[in-house]
């Protein structure tokens, strides 16, 4: 990290604020970019309501491209800004519209020749009990999670939460008290819902994903909600 000096005012900008400035550019000609804010802080995990809102966006905004004549969403680009530096949210958000690009392009039927199904034994011994259990009551969720692991492998280089919440389980499992529990089941939930949105993804690619609701799929489905609220490390 670098430190620089700045004076109050114009130099210092809300994340909103500075997505207003990229928008208008001197000369007029600014970013065609729209902002938006996701409150995932290492407190709050999100919740079923605040991935529809992630999917209803992030659908709008393919649907525009595809309109445009940009191939579906083929020239979109993400940028994504955390207010609390290398968080569970800049880990957790692009790894998620990555699951959606992968699914709607159809880039994940590639991944069906390129990696090998999970289950072996080496990564039941990697991935969680319960996160293997949900594979198991989703259609298709061993495709779900390799189709996640290989988007959290894109956005590695900021942060891989299997490998956040490995490490968290180590540390509590060495007694480093509760704060470490919750902080590592944090991005346990994080991770199982990516898996879900996979999984929902992967049901709605009929072409009518603007109408498919998440909050809807989730709670149609108790045994998630089952498998949710009783995660363990």
């Amino acid at each position: 990290a670098f430190w620089e000096s700045v004076q109050t005012g114009e130099d210092v900008c809300t994340m909103a604020e500075v997505g207003e400035k990229l928008k208008r550019s001197e000369g007029g000609e600014g970013f065609a970019m729209s902002y938006h804010r996701f409150p995932w802080s290492r407190e709050r995990s999100p919740t079923p309501k605040d991935i529809q809102k992630l999917h209803a966006l992030v659908s709008r905004a393919y649907a525009d491209q595809k309109a445009a004549g940009g191939g579906g969403g083929g020239g979109l680009r993400f940028f994504f800004l955390s207010h609390t530096g290398i968080g569970m949210g800049v880990r957790n958000i692009p790894v998620m519209v990555a699951c959606y690009h992968v699914i709607r392009s159809g880039a994940h039927k590639q991944l069906d020749r390129d990696l090998p199904l999970p289950g072996g034994a080496e990564e039941e011994e990697e991935d969680n009990r319960d996160i293997l259990s949900l594979t198991r009551v989703l259609r298709e969720g061993p495709k779900c999670l390799r189709i996640v692991q290989r988007c959290i492998a894109y956005f590695s280089p900021i942060g891989d939460m299997r490998r956040d919440y490995q490490r968290c389980r180590e540390e509590f499992q060495n007694h480093q008290g509760i704060a470490t529990k919750l902080l590592g089941l944090g991005y346990l939930q994080r991770y199982f819902y990516c898996i879900c949105w996979a999984a929902f993804l992967l049901e709605t690619t009929n072409g009518e994903e603007e109408v498919a609701d998440f909050t809807e799929w989730f709670a149609s489905r108790a045994e998630l909600s089952h498998l949710l609220e009783n995660l363990r490390l």
